[in-house]
């Protein structure tokens, strides 16, 4: 029985977006080892041996890599973020002048949202944070309601959510869409 130990390189790579495709901003480069056991065997097609591979147990740089990328992600999500579109449904009413869209969220894990127009700013604040696998920003406001954004995309000063507005009138509610901000 011979043991081979092959290790592999496996790489992520960062996906970029224009305004209609889908990112991922989490980078790294993940070794996994493997062993494979090689083994001849009077059942094997023209002597060949059989394989069997078996992954070698390294979570722990697999994890502490994973909660780099998080940690990442999270300080370029840290800031100032305003909506660069008109935010809301547009419906037989028209648009809603003055409207506007903004998040703040704060390096201790707090946030700020504010949605409204000239004559009226609805604000909700509470928690937030990065979901484990990377891919979205999970809110939860003070009053206890959560919300999910997805992460379109994330570059220096753009950033790109897909969620629901949700907030206690109607004018500023939406579907699922995506909202384009700038860091300010």
């Amino acid at each position: 029985m011979k043991h081979i130990t092959i290790t592999l390189m496996n790489l992520l790579l960062v996906l970029n977006m224009n305004a209609m495709q889908l990112t991922q901003s989490i980078e790294e480069a993940t070794l996994v080892e493997v062993q494979v056991e090689a083994t001849a065997s009077s059942d094997a097609c023209c002597d060949q041996p059989n394989f069997a591979v078996k992954a070698a147990n390294n979570n722990g740089p697999e994890k502490a890599k994973k909660a780099a990328a998080i940690k990442k992600l999270h300080n370029g999500i840290v800031g100032n973020w305003e909506n660069t579109v008109y935010p809301f449904e547009v419906d037989e009413a028209g648009v809603i002048p003055g409207a506007f869209l903004t998040y703040n969220f704060h390096q201790s894990g707090h946030y700020t949202k504010i949605v409204g127009n000239k004559d009226v700013a609805i604000k909700e604040q509470g928690q937030w944070s990065i979901s484990a696998n990377g891919s979205s920003i999970i809110m939860e406001a003070n009053n206890g309601n959560i919300s999910e954004a997805t992460i379109k995309h994330l570059q220096l000063d753009e950033l790109v959510l897909e969620h629901e507005l949700k907030v206690n009138n109607a004018a500023f509610c939406t579907k699922e869409k995506s909202f384009f901000f700038n860091k300010q």
